[in-house]
């Protein structure tokens, strides 16, 4: 991690709006939460979310479970976790959730006041995300949700199972690792042609920002440039039309 561009970014961020910050115990490995808790304990605990996850693939045992938790709170410098997640919930991974008992863990915290919102990020197929949704209790679930997966990847079937049970989605790769923002000449010719002023990642965020029951929407942003963009984008915020 370049703390001194996080830190920079952050500032920026709050500045414009921006009140989410999405980590996980496995970032740069392992840095990340102690950068983000480092930065974001400048600013008033009220002022931002914090989102971070338990890291299914390193599970072996319940109590580990546990130990992690209290881990990332001391890593992140803050008594407790506005959204937590189950990370990266697909059929093995499942697996090891249902084995150690991390709901139940997870739970706990919530209700001891160690969690505002819990949910999962998800990376499988519809009828597994059913199962989970319906199994658990749960405040909001993370999807995969950009122009391309929509059709693709079943994201559109994902999404509708989280809408019918309750569920607002945080959208993870909106762009899809930068896919979106990185179109052959044919592709980006058009969008340019309709709108010269708009980038590419501009579209793409709008197209996941049209959507109702989406609660917020996460971007991967490496450069001051890239986040002045995206905030560009969603600063008096236009949902795309039919046409568009």
């Amino acid at each position: 991690c370049n703390e001194k561009k996080v830190e920079e970014m952050v500032a920026y961020a709050m500045e414009h709006g921006i009140n989410y910050y999405d980590t996980a115990y496995i970032y740069h490995m392992g840095e990340s939460e102690k950068v983000m808790g480092k930065i974001l304990q400048k600013y008033p605990r009220e002022s931002f979310y914090l989102a971070t996850k338990m890291p299914l693939g390193m599970i072996q045992s319940k109590q580990q479970v546990e130990e992690i938790f209290e881990d990332q709170l001391k890593k992140c410098k803050v008594d407790y976790f506005d959204f937590y997640l189950a990370h990266g919930l697909n059929s093995h991974a499942y697996e090891t959730f249902k084995k150690y008992e991390v709901y139940d863990v997870l739970n706990k915290k919530k209700q001891e006041g160690k969690i505002k919102y819990l949910g999962f990020s998800f990376h499988d197929v519809p009828e597994l995300l059913e199962e989970i949704v319906s199994k658990y209790k749960w405040d909001f679930v993370q999807l995969q949700v950009n122009a391309i997966d929509w059709e693709m990847v079943n994201a559109q079937k994902q999404y509708e199972i989280a809408e019918k049970n309750g569920l607002q989605v945080i959208v993870m790769n909106p762009l899809r690792g930068g896919q979106l923002s990185t179109l052959n000449e044919e592709s980006a010719a058009i969008l340019k042609q309709a709108n010269p002023e708009a980038s590419l990642s501009a579209w793409g965020l709008r197209y996941v920002g049209s959507k109702s029951n989406i609660l917020c929407t996460l971007s991967g942003m490496t450069t001051i440039d890239q986040l002045k963009d995206n905030v560009n984008t969603f600063t008096n915020f236009k949902p795309l039309d039919d046409k568009e």
